[in-house]
C-alpha cells in the first residue's frame, strides 16, 4: 500500500502526462525564429525552438500551463494552454521585433587627392541602414547603437569602411577620404624607390611607397597590371 500510495503522488505531484508543441515565427517577416521556451511555474526545463523550422516540442504536466517565448531582439511573449492527458496543445508564437536603440554617425566624403566632395553613398553592413551625402560631402546616417561598420562607396572611387562605435541617443564622426579607382590604359608613377647600388635588393626607405602600393592593388583585386622602369 505504501509503495501504492507513493506511485500515485509521483503522478499526481508533477509527472509528464502531456505535450505542448508549436512554431515560433518574426512577426514581420514570417520568418522561423530560434527562442526559448519557457513553462513559469512548473518545474519543466526551458527548451530551444529550431532556427530552421521554428517548431518546438516538449513533455508537460496535464492541465492549465503558462508558455512563454523570448529570443534576442524581439518583445517577449506569454500564452496559456490547456493540456490535456496524453494530448497535444499547439501554440503558435509570432514574435513582434523590439525597438533598436540607435544613435547617429556623421562626417564628410572627400576625394583623397582633390579634396572635392563626394555625393557617395554610406550604409551600416549589418542594419543596412544608408544615407547619400550632400553636394558638400556631408552625411547623417542613423544606425543601431554599439559597434557598427560603416562603408563609403561612389561610382569611380574605391569603397572605403570603418568601424565606429555609435553612442545610444548619440553622435560619431566618421569622415571618408575615397581614392579614385584603377581604370584601364591608367598610367601611375612612383618616386622614391631605390636599391643598393648594382643589386636588386631594395633600400629600406622604399618600403613606405611599396606599402602604398600594396594597399592600391588590394582595393582594386583582379586588375592586372604591367610594371615598367
Amino acid at each position: 500500500m505504501l509503495c501504492l500510495g507513493y506511485d500515485l503522488a509521483l503522478v499526481d505531484s508533477g509527472e509528464r502526462t502531456g505535450w505542448v508543441a508549436g512554431t515560433v515565427r518574426d512577426a514581420a517577416t514570417g520568418s522561423p525564429v530560434a527562442a526559448s521556451i519557457g513553462f513559469p511555474g512548473l518545474a519543466v526545463p526551458s527548451v530551444q525552438s529550431d532556427a530552421q523550422t521554428g517548431s518546438f516540442r516538449t513533455g508537460v504536466p496535464a492541465g492549465t500551463v503558462a508558455v512563454t517565448a523570448e529570443a534576442e531582439g524581439y518583445a517577449p511573449s506569454q500564452t496559456t494552454v490547456t493540456v490535456e492527458r496524453d494530448g497535444t496543445a499547439t501554440v503558435e508564437f509570432s514574435l513582434e521585433p523590439s525597438a533598436q536603440p540607435t544613435g547617429t554617425v556623421t562626417g564628410v566624403v572627400t576625394d583623397e587627392t582633390t579634396r572635392a566632395a563626394i555625393p557617395a553613398t554610406i550604409t551600416e553592413t549589418s542594419s543596412g541602414a544608408s544615407t547619400t551625402a550632400g553636394s558638400d560631402g556631408t552625411f547623417t546616417l542613423t544606425a543601431p547603437s554599439g559597434s557598427r561598420v560603416v562603408k563609403a562607396e561612389a561610382a569611380g572611387y574605391i569603397a572605403e569602411t570603418q568601424t565606429v562605435i555609435v553612442p545610444e541617443g548619440g553622435a560619431v564622426s566618421a569622415s571618408f577620404s575615397l581614392g579614385q579607382a584603377l581604370t584601364s590604359g591608367q598610367v601611375l608613377t612612383f618616386a622614391n624607390i631605390y636599391f643598393d647600388s648594382g643589386s636588386a635588393t631594395l633600400k629600406a626607405e622604399s618600403y613606405p611607397v611599396l606599402n602604398e602600393i600594396a594597399a592600391l592593388l588590394l582595393a582594386n583585386q583582379g586588375v592586372q597590371v604591367q610594371i615598367c622602369g
